[in-house]
């Protein structure tokens, strides 16, 4: 009775508080339509790691491609200034509790999932009342939320897995928040010696675990690994209580895997998106087709 009535508070204070937390809904995330209040909350003793503890409802197994990227897109105006984030991976068919089967493939210091000075206004909702920010449409944008083109290893282990991103945000409480998609990685290799070298998920500010620096700090990750972006240094004394972090020494653009380029003749259809429109961020007009150059007449006799 006592787990139940847990939930059912949780619900509530989510019914009242879901608005506008930051979400990962690209690759398709477990619960994103059926527990949708549940992925905007940081990690707690009743949301507990991995994934909130809640992994019951697959709704959508994305295939990633082992040396391309993985798009990664975000819902919610409640960026709290940005802060630092990681992309890491398990495997096996369900989210193991041990935080050193997680594999983190890439970390961002500072600027995830936006550059801004606190929150970015609301330009809308989806059906579950989860709102929504402005869309940057890129990873370079301020005052919107960011997408990013993850890397993927070449060497990754195929199999079926969980790609999860992990985000310890920069203004607010000391929090940690993890939103979990179900994932299928291809075209790697049949063994996990690639994957065993990659460093484990960092995890801070939840139960009988370590909490990072002051409200309006960057954190550095003790281990960010060897692939990642710096959108904002680090701040000394950030990691609080937790190992300290180091100075990311991530390797070039070009020492990542190519981005993976689509079919010419038939494109994949979008992945499903939350239905409300975003202000403000018209599309490009797309540039004009060139006519072709006549070939020339033949030569008359």
């Amino acid at each position: 009775m006592s787990s139940l009535f847990s939930t059912l508070s949780v619900l509530a204070l989510a019914a009242t508080h879901v608005s506008s937390h930051v979400i990962m809904v690209e690759p398709h995330p477990f619960n994103l339509d059926t527990e949708p209040l549940y992925q905007t909350w940081p990690l707690s003793a009743d949301l507990p790691f991995p994934c909130q503890g809640r992994t019951q409802h697959p709704e959508q197994v994305t295939k990633v491609t082992a040396g391309k990227t993985q798009l990664v897109k975000f819902w919610g105006s409640a960026v709290h200034g940005g802060g630092s984030c990681q992309f890491s991976v398990a495997y096996g068919n369900e989210p193991p509790k041990d935080p050193k089967k997680w594999h983190t493939i890439y970390s961002i210091i500072g600027g995830c999932p936006a550059e801004a000075e606190g929150n970015i206004p609301t330009t809308g909702t989806d059906p579950h009342g989860r709102e929504n920010g402005k869309e940057c449409g890129n990873d370079t944008g301020k005052e919107c939320t960011k997408q990013f083109n993850i890397p993927i290893p070449k060497d990754m282990q195929n199999g079926p897995a969980t790609f999860a991103w992990t985000w310890f945000n920069k203004i607010g409480n000391r929090e940690m928040y993890m939103v979990c998609s179900p994932i299928e990685v291809v075209g790697g290799k049949d063994d996990s010696s690639y994957v065993d070298t990659l460093p484990a998920i960092f995890r801070a500010n939840i139960p009988w675990e370590c909490t990072t620096g002051a409200s309006g700090s960057v954190i550095n990750f003790p281990e960010p690994g060897d692939f990642g972006k710096i959108y904002e240094q680090g701040t000394p004394g950030s990691e609080g209580t937790c190992a300290k972090g180091v100075e990311p020494n991530f390797k070039d653009d070009a020492a990542a895997p190519e981005p993976e380029k689509p079919a010419e003749s038939a494109p994949a259809p979008a992945p499903e998106q939350p239905s409300a429109p975003v202000e403000g961020a018209p599309a490009a007009p797309s540039a004009p087709v060139q006519p072709s150059v006549p070939a020339p007449a033949p030569e008359q006799p």
